[in-house]
């Protein structure tokens, strides 16, 4: 009878850790859902400001909204290797070139290879061209051109929150990963958070 009931102990505890994990594959799942949903909705609200300084840029940022937000949906039916791999990857390009924009400028448009002074130029996740009149104070409207070609903006609480949040997708999307590729995963994760790291060292944010 003692056996039996170990036995029965044993086998429930392998069912137990497979509901657990299930419960958190859902919660992270839904986190991942959320902040996409929220990034994505973000870059829809400023593709018109884009659009009527170059159309390109709001082709772009309709583009990434579309895409962040379908993909919210997509992750919350299944989870595969290609999906997590592809979301990481998208959203990692955008926060890298979020950084572009903060260093050697943007790469189009009129005010290309001209840095974003206090914005996010292309990727600019957020209303960075509110630091006019009633907005933050701390630049011109946005598209306004300075001395040549140069652009300034100021960086608003959407523009934090929609990179933000594409950083938090890229975490939890890594720990879905299988072993192998969640190893891989993380060491490019850290190799982005050194660069991000040396690069406000070096005094490009400040």
């Amino acid at each position: 009878m003692a056996m039996t009931s170990v036995t029965g102990v044993e086998a429930s505890e392998p069912a137990a850790a497979r509901v657990g994990s299930a419960r958190a594959g859902t919660w992270t799942r839904w986190s991942i859902a959320l902040a996409s949903t929220l990034a994505g909705a973000i870059h829809l609200g400023v593709a018109p400001a884009y659009y009527r300084e170059w159309w390109v840029f709001g082709v772009f940022f309709i583009v990434l909204g579309l895409f962040q937000v379908g993909f919210a949906e997509v992750i919350l039916r299944r989870v595969s290797v290609p999906l997590v791999v592809v979301g990481i990857t998208t959203n990692l390009m955008v926060v890298l070139i979020y950084l572009m924009t903060r260093t050697v400028g943007i790469p189009l448009g009129a005010s290309r290879g001209s840095p974003a002074a206090g914005g996010s130029g292309v990727e600019g996740s957020g209303v960075e061209g509110s630091g006019h009149g009633g907005g933050h104070g701390q630049g011109p409207m946005l598209g306004q051109r300075i001395s040549d070609g140069e652009r300034v903006e100021a960086v608003g609480l959407p523009d934090l929150a929609a990179t933000s949040s594409e950083l938090l997708v890229v975490c939890l999307l890594a720990t879905l990963l299988p072993g192998r590729e969640r190893k891989v995963a993380v060491n490019v994760l850290l190799g982005v958070a050194l660069l991000l790291w040396g690069v406000r060292l070096s005094g490009v944010f400040s």
